[in-house]
């Protein structure tokens, strides 16, 4: 399965510290990431990412629409992992459910995205059980999340549908705003049974700012929706984000 991580010319600073989290974390063999943005970022790639450009000029304030419409047309695979520079992993990703999740979305169609997140209480509209690890629910009644870009694994063609409209999805705002609004894919999404997230992670950022809450918790609750788990972040991992913090605040 294709891993892509989107970066903005803005917040490329939080690669170095998406990548060390990463190969902490996801311990898969031969693990790859394809770095997805615009301008080639001022940032060390480790040896198994790799950077691919949007295309020359454009930068953060071009329209989506525009920017990433022709790559995904062309991208050849059916389905992707797609998530941003600042999602930090602050655990280790559930490698049996991620592999799980990649063999559904290989055998099932009818499945359009799989959120990796557990269910958000009072959120969400229970659809029903699909196996032992994973629940369903309708994209209809749960536009939320079908249109979040939390880490989250993409069919390729309703990712493209969010993306369709020119002059209205001009960020990754406008992308889960604008068809929240819009639009109700006839499909399915699943989430995992549970309270555990499969990718557990932190942004960095929030509204624009550095998040507080990693620098100043130990045990991190809430960031997957209330009533789910609360996890514990290292001291080793909590650096990482206080190096981003450093140097966001030298950078300003």
């Amino acid at each position: 399965m294709r891993k892509i991580v989107i970066t903005s010319d803005k917040y490329s600073i939080c690669l170095k510290g998406f990548q060390t989290l990463c190969n902490r974390h996801w311990k898969e063999p031969e693990l790859k990431f394809t770095v997805l943005g615009l301008n080639t970022p001022n940032v060390l790639l480790q040896h198994n990412f790799k950077f691919e450009s949007l295309g020359e000029g454009y930068d953060d304030s071009s329209p989506w629409f525009k920017t990433l419409t022709p790559y995904f047309k062309n991208l050849k695979d059916d389905y992707f992992f797609l998530c941003f520079e600042d999602h930090f992993l602050i655990g280790d990703v559930n490698l049996h459910l991620m592999e799980k999740a990649d063999y559904i979305m290989q055998t099932d169609k009818s499945i359009g995205k799989i959120r990796l997140l557990p269910h958000f209480r009072n959120h969400n509209i229970f659809g029903g059980k699909y196996d032992e690890d994973f629940n369903y629910y309708s994209a209809k009644f749960n536009i939320l999340s079908t249109t979040s870009l939390r880490p989250s694994i993409w069919r390729r063609e309703i990712f493209l549908k969010f993306l369709s409209n020119p002059g209205m999805v001009r960020n990754p705002h406008d992308f889960e705003v604008f068809n929240n609004n819009r639009f109700r894919v006839d499909t399915k999404i699943l989430m995992p049974k549970g309270i555990h997230p499969i990718y557990p992670e932190v942004d960095a950022f929030r509204k624009g700012t550095i998040n507080p809450v990693p620098l100043k918790h130990k045990m991190i609750s809430e960031v997957w929706g209330p009533g789910n788990c609360t996890l514990p972040i290292t001291d080793e991992d909590r650096q990482v984000f206080k190096t981003l913090n450093e140097e966001w605040n030298n950078k300003k």
